[in-house]
């Protein structure tokens, strides 16, 4: 159980991160309503920049219909 994802280094500083796994989403689809950016959005943050403070997140893609959002996470200046 779990999320799995499928990185992809888009520069030497920016990684963006694509769901191919995601409960969460399962979940709120199933429901009707997306609510990650109230449950995950705002947790996955905290735990990268909170991690590595050298770090920013960044939604590229947010989830709709179609599929899971895609994040990235990269290097401050």
């Amino acid at each position: 159980m779990g999320s799995k994802m499928a990185p992809h280094w888009v520069s030497d500083t920016r990684v963006e991160v694509d769901h191919t796994l995601c409960p969460q989403y399962d979940s709120f689809s199933e429901r009707g309503k997306m609510y990650c950016e109230y449950a995950c959005l705002p947790y996955v943050g905290a735990v990268g920049e909170g991690i590595a403070p050298g770090v920013k997140m960044d939604v590229v893609r947010e989830a709709d219909n179609e599929g899971p959002c895609t994040k990235a996470l990269e290097m401050k200046e």
